[in-house]
Protein backbone atom coordinates (compact mmCIF):
# COMPACT_ATOMS: atom_id res chain seq x y z
CA UNK A 1 0.00 0.00 0.00
CA UNK A 2 1.17 3.54 -0.76
CA UNK A 3 1.08 5.23 2.67
CA UNK A 4 2.34 8.52 1.21
CA UNK A 5 -0.76 8.67 -0.96
CA UNK A 6 -2.85 8.21 2.16
CA UNK A 7 -1.33 11.17 4.00
CA UNK A 8 -1.38 13.53 1.01
CA UNK A 9 -5.00 12.63 0.30
CA UNK A 10 -6.06 13.21 3.92
CA UNK A 11 -4.38 16.60 3.97
CA UNK A 12 -6.13 17.62 0.75
CA UNK A 13 -9.50 16.40 2.05
CA UNK A 14 -9.37 18.06 5.46
CA UNK A 15 -7.90 21.37 4.31
CA UNK A 16 -9.70 22.00 1.03
CA UNK A 17 -12.75 19.78 0.52
CA UNK A 18 -14.50 19.18 3.83
CA UNK A 19 -14.41 22.80 5.13
CA UNK A 20 -16.11 24.04 1.95
CA UNK A 21 -18.92 21.49 2.19
CA UNK A 22 -19.48 22.26 5.88
CA UNK A 23 -19.61 25.98 5.11
CA UNK A 24 -22.17 25.48 2.33
CA UNK A 25 -24.52 23.37 4.42
CA UNK A 26 -24.15 24.51 8.05
CA UNK A 27 -22.81 28.06 8.14
CA UNK A 28 -25.20 30.96 8.71
CA UNK A 29 -23.87 32.36 5.44
CA UNK A 30 -23.78 29.05 3.57
CA UNK A 31 -26.00 29.14 0.49
CA UNK A 32 -27.44 25.66 1.15
CA UNK A 33 -27.91 26.11 4.89
CA UNK A 34 -31.40 26.13 6.47
CA UNK A 35 -29.90 28.70 8.88
CA UNK A 36 -28.88 30.99 6.02
CA UNK A 37 -29.03 34.59 7.23
CA UNK A 38 -30.12 36.64 4.23
CA UNK A 39 -29.53 39.86 6.20
CA UNK A 40 -25.81 39.05 6.23
CA UNK A 41 -25.35 37.73 2.70
CA UNK A 42 -28.08 39.55 0.79
CA UNK A 43 -28.71 36.29 -1.05
CA UNK A 44 -31.90 34.25 -1.31
CA UNK A 45 -31.89 30.96 0.60
CA UNK A 46 -32.17 27.78 -1.46
CA UNK A 47 -35.83 26.76 -1.40
CA UNK A 48 -38.18 27.39 1.49
CA UNK A 49 -36.23 25.42 4.12
CA UNK A 50 -32.73 25.13 2.71
CA UNK A 51 -30.82 21.86 2.71
CA UNK A 52 -31.63 20.05 5.95
CA UNK A 53 -28.87 17.74 7.18
CA UNK A 54 -29.08 17.98 10.94
CA UNK A 55 -26.14 15.83 11.95
CA UNK A 56 -24.31 15.01 8.75
CA UNK A 57 -25.61 12.12 6.65
CA UNK A 58 -24.49 14.08 3.60
CA UNK A 59 -22.03 16.63 5.00
CA UNK A 60 -20.01 14.09 6.98
CA UNK A 61 -20.86 10.63 5.69
CA UNK A 62 -21.47 11.02 1.95
CA UNK A 63 -18.37 13.19 1.83
CA UNK A 64 -16.40 10.65 3.82
CA UNK A 65 -17.72 7.70 1.82
CA UNK A 66 -16.82 9.36 -1.46
CA UNK A 67 -13.37 10.19 -0.14
CA UNK A 68 -12.95 6.61 1.09
CA UNK A 69 -13.72 5.23 -2.36
CA UNK A 70 -11.17 7.48 -4.04
CA UNK A 71 -8.56 6.85 -1.34
CA UNK A 72 -8.99 3.06 -1.48
CA UNK A 73 -8.63 3.20 -5.26
CA UNK A 74 -5.46 5.29 -5.02
CA UNK A 75 -3.85 3.21 -2.28
CA UNK A 76 -4.66 -0.08 -3.98
CA UNK A 77 -5.84 -3.48 -2.84
CA UNK A 78 -4.29 -5.64 -0.13
CA UNK A 79 -2.35 -8.70 -1.25
CA UNK A 80 -4.74 -11.53 -2.02
CA UNK A 81 -7.94 -9.47 -2.06
CA UNK A 82 -8.61 -9.83 -5.79
CA UNK A 83 -6.19 -12.51 -6.87
CA UNK A 84 -7.12 -14.60 -9.89
CA UNK A 85 -9.84 -12.19 -10.92
CA UNK A 86 -12.09 -13.15 -8.01
CA UNK A 87 -13.12 -11.23 -4.92
CA UNK A 88 -11.87 -12.85 -1.70
CA UNK A 89 -13.02 -11.05 1.46
CA UNK A 90 -10.39 -10.69 4.17
CA UNK A 91 -12.36 -10.97 7.40
CA UNK A 92 -11.50 -9.36 10.72
CA UNK A 93 -9.62 -11.40 13.30
CA UNK A 94 -11.66 -10.58 16.41
CA UNK A 95 -15.44 -10.46 16.83
CA UNK A 96 -14.95 -9.18 20.37
CA UNK A 97 -13.02 -6.13 19.17
CA UNK A 98 -15.62 -5.61 16.46
CA UNK A 99 -18.35 -5.55 19.10
CA UNK A 100 -16.44 -3.16 21.36
CA UNK A 101 -15.72 -0.80 18.47
CA UNK A 102 -19.33 -0.87 17.30
CA UNK A 103 -20.73 0.05 20.69
CA UNK A 104 -18.13 2.76 21.17
CA UNK A 105 -19.22 4.29 17.87
CA UNK A 106 -22.90 3.84 18.74
CA UNK A 107 -22.36 5.67 22.02
CA UNK A 108 -20.46 8.40 20.18
CA UNK A 109 -23.40 8.98 17.86
CA UNK A 110 -25.53 10.06 20.82
CA UNK A 111 -23.04 12.80 21.43
CA UNK A 112 -22.61 13.69 17.79
CA UNK A 113 -26.31 13.67 16.85
CA UNK A 114 -27.90 14.95 20.06
CA UNK A 115 -25.26 17.59 20.64
CA UNK A 116 -25.88 18.95 17.15
CA UNK A 117 -28.67 20.93 18.84
CA UNK A 118 -25.73 23.05 20.11
CA UNK A 119 -27.70 23.85 23.29
CA UNK A 120 -29.85 22.24 25.99
CA UNK A 121 -31.62 25.40 27.12
CA UNK A 122 -34.70 27.05 25.66
CA UNK A 123 -36.41 23.75 24.98
CA UNK A 124 -33.50 22.28 23.01
CA UNK A 125 -33.29 19.41 25.50
CA UNK A 126 -36.58 18.12 24.03
CA UNK A 127 -35.07 18.14 20.56
CA UNK A 128 -31.91 16.42 21.79
CA UNK A 129 -34.03 13.71 23.45
CA UNK A 130 -35.97 13.07 20.24
CA UNK A 131 -32.71 12.88 18.33
CA UNK A 132 -31.39 10.26 20.77
CA UNK A 133 -34.52 8.14 20.40
CA UNK A 134 -34.42 8.31 16.61
CA UNK A 135 -30.74 7.42 16.70
CA UNK A 136 -31.52 4.35 18.82
CA UNK A 137 -34.46 3.03 16.81
CA UNK A 138 -32.81 3.52 13.41
CA UNK A 139 -29.65 1.70 14.49
CA UNK A 140 -31.61 -1.12 16.08
CA UNK A 141 -33.97 -1.53 13.13
CA UNK A 142 -31.12 -1.53 10.64
CA UNK A 143 -29.04 -3.98 12.66
CA UNK A 144 -31.93 -6.43 13.01
CA UNK A 145 -32.85 -6.11 9.33
CA UNK A 146 -29.28 -6.95 8.33
CA UNK A 147 -29.17 -9.82 10.83
CA UNK A 148 -32.30 -11.51 9.49
CA UNK A 149 -31.38 -10.78 5.88
CA UNK A 150 -28.12 -12.63 6.44
CA UNK A 151 -30.02 -15.54 7.99
CA UNK A 152 -32.36 -15.73 5.00
CA UNK A 153 -29.51 -15.59 2.48
CA UNK A 154 -26.98 -17.91 4.16
CA UNK A 155 -29.03 -19.87 6.73
CA UNK A 156 -26.58 -18.62 9.36
CA UNK A 157 -26.56 -15.81 11.90
CA UNK A 158 -24.00 -13.16 10.96
CA UNK A 159 -22.77 -11.01 13.82
CA UNK A 160 -20.59 -8.96 11.49
CA UNK A 161 -23.49 -8.14 9.18
CA UNK A 162 -25.63 -7.13 12.17
CA UNK A 163 -23.09 -4.65 13.53
CA UNK A 164 -22.41 -3.27 10.06
CA UNK A 165 -26.15 -2.75 9.72
CA UNK A 166 -26.39 -0.97 13.06
CA UNK A 167 -23.62 1.43 12.05
CA UNK A 168 -25.26 2.03 8.67
CA UNK A 169 -28.51 2.87 10.46
CA UNK A 170 -26.69 5.40 12.63
CA UNK A 171 -25.31 7.04 9.50
CA UNK A 172 -28.68 7.10 7.73
CA UNK A 173 -30.61 8.72 10.58
CA UNK A 174 -28.10 11.53 11.10
CA UNK A 175 -29.65 13.87 8.53
CA UNK A 176 -33.23 13.64 9.71
CA UNK A 177 -32.95 12.67 13.37
CA UNK A 178 -34.42 15.99 14.54
CA UNK A 179 -37.10 16.41 11.89
CA UNK A 180 -38.74 12.98 11.49
CA UNK A 181 -41.17 11.11 13.73
CA UNK A 182 -40.04 8.02 15.62
CA UNK A 183 -41.88 5.59 13.33
CA UNK A 184 -40.05 7.16 10.40
CA UNK A 185 -36.75 6.55 12.18
CA UNK A 186 -37.59 2.85 12.25
CA UNK A 187 -38.46 2.86 8.52
CA UNK A 188 -35.26 4.70 7.67
CA UNK A 189 -33.27 2.08 9.56
CA UNK A 190 -35.00 -0.81 7.78
CA UNK A 191 -34.60 0.60 4.26
CA UNK A 192 -30.92 1.36 4.88
CA UNK A 193 -30.00 -2.24 4.04
CA UNK A 194 -30.76 -1.83 0.34
CA UNK A 195 -28.49 1.19 -0.12
CA UNK A 196 -25.74 -0.10 2.16
CA UNK A 197 -25.40 -3.55 0.61
CA UNK A 198 -25.89 -2.33 -2.97
CA UNK A 199 -23.00 0.12 -2.71
CA UNK A 200 -20.87 -2.46 -0.88
CA UNK A 201 -21.45 -4.94 -3.73
CA UNK A 202 -20.64 -2.29 -6.35
CA UNK A 203 -17.32 -1.44 -4.70
CA UNK A 204 -16.30 -5.11 -4.68
CA UNK A 205 -17.43 -5.51 -8.30
CA UNK A 206 -15.13 -2.74 -9.49
CA UNK A 207 -12.29 -4.28 -7.45
CA UNK A 208 -11.73 -1.42 -5.04
CA UNK A 209 -10.51 -2.81 -1.71
CA UNK A 210 -12.64 -1.08 0.92
CA UNK A 211 -11.17 -2.82 3.96
CA UNK A 212 -13.59 -1.32 6.49
CA UNK A 213 -16.66 -1.11 4.22
CA UNK A 214 -16.57 2.65 4.62
CA UNK A 215 -18.05 3.35 1.20
CA UNK A 216 -21.13 1.17 1.61
CA UNK A 217 -21.76 2.26 5.16
CA UNK A 218 -21.08 5.97 4.80
CA UNK A 219 -21.86 6.82 1.19
CA UNK A 220 -24.69 4.31 0.70
CA UNK A 221 -26.43 4.82 4.04
CA UNK A 222 -25.68 8.55 4.06
CA UNK A 223 -27.16 8.99 0.60
CA UNK A 224 -30.34 7.23 1.69
CA UNK A 225 -30.55 9.24 4.92
CA UNK A 226 -30.26 12.48 2.98
CA UNK A 227 -33.12 11.48 0.65
CA UNK A 228 -35.19 10.31 3.62
CA UNK A 229 -35.38 13.83 5.03
CA UNK A 230 -37.41 14.89 2.00
CA UNK A 231 -39.65 11.84 2.36
CA UNK A 232 -40.30 11.83 6.10
CA UNK A 233 -39.72 15.31 7.57
CA UNK A 234 -42.98 16.90 8.67
CA UNK A 235 -44.14 20.41 9.43
CA UNK A 236 -44.74 19.41 13.05
CA UNK A 237 -41.19 18.23 13.62
CA UNK A 238 -38.27 20.61 13.44
CA UNK A 239 -34.93 21.43 14.99
CA UNK A 240 -36.67 23.79 17.39
CA UNK A 241 -39.47 22.89 19.83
Amino acid sequence: AKIGTHWIFNLFLTVLIYPIIVHWCWSSVGYLSPNHNTNITGLTRLGRNGFIDFAGSAVVHVTGGTAAFVAAWLVGARTGRFEGGSSRPIVGHSQALTAIGTFMLWLGFYGFNSCSTLAISGGQMTVAAKVAVNTSVAAGASGLTHLFWGLIRTKQWSFTLAVEGALAGLVAISAGCAVVDIWAGVVIGIVTIFFHLSVKAFVAAVKVDDAANAVGRHFGAGFWGTLAVGLFATSTTSTTP
